[in-house]
């Protein structure tokens, strides 16, 4: 699980599954067995994002907290927009922002699973593993933002597309 951290992710589609299926005439048993699925998923992904590769030496990421953060803030908006309609609005919505909020975590754990602390900086470990059948990408504080040469053998830079250009303005080059 440390290795590959969204092999947990069908459990939180088995959840939802149970959740609208509860939703949809309104189950309880289906409904808790849903939530208490997505609660364990989300319980699962935070512990592996924050804590589950210390023992490891795997680095967390800088600005962690302001991406769960921001998720957060607009489902609690949203749930308070929905309880204006009905408190039972309110609660689906916050249910539902528990998706989005394990998915954000396992996206870190896999990115702390591919990188290693080197020299108190992060170093992607993916890119010297070509055979790992688990795929991520690691934190890298030496590779720039926007268009690099990683990506290819070929080095290329950003030039505008000349099939947009205007007609009969005469082609500026």
């Amino acid at each position: 699980m440390k290795r590959f951290p969204p092999l947990i992710w069908p459990l939180m589609s088995l959840a939802f599954l149970f959740i609208l299926m509860g939703l949809s005439h309104w189950h309880r048993d289906e409904i808790l067995l849903g939530t208490i699925g997505a609660l364990g998923v989300f319980g699962i992904a935070a512990y592996l994002s924050t804590r589950g590769h210390d023992e490891d030496g795997r680095p967390r990421p800088p600005r962690m907290g302001l991406a769960i953060s921001g998720v957060a803030a607009f489902y609690i908006v949203c749930a308070g927009a929905a309880a204006i309609a009905d408190p039972t609005y309110a609660v689906i919505a916050l249910l539902a922002g528990l998706v989005p909020a394990s998915a954000v975590l396992l996206l870190i754990a896999t990115m702390r699973s591919k990188t290693a602390a080197r020299s108190d900086r992060p170093e992607d470990l993916s890119t010297a593993d070509h055979d790992d059948g688990a795929p991520g990408i690691g934190m890298d504080l030496e590779t720039p933002l926007g268009d690099t040469t990683e990506h290819s053998d070929a080095e290329r830079v950003a030039q505008p597309d000349t099939r947009f250009e205007r007609r009969g303005s005469g082609a500026r080059r």
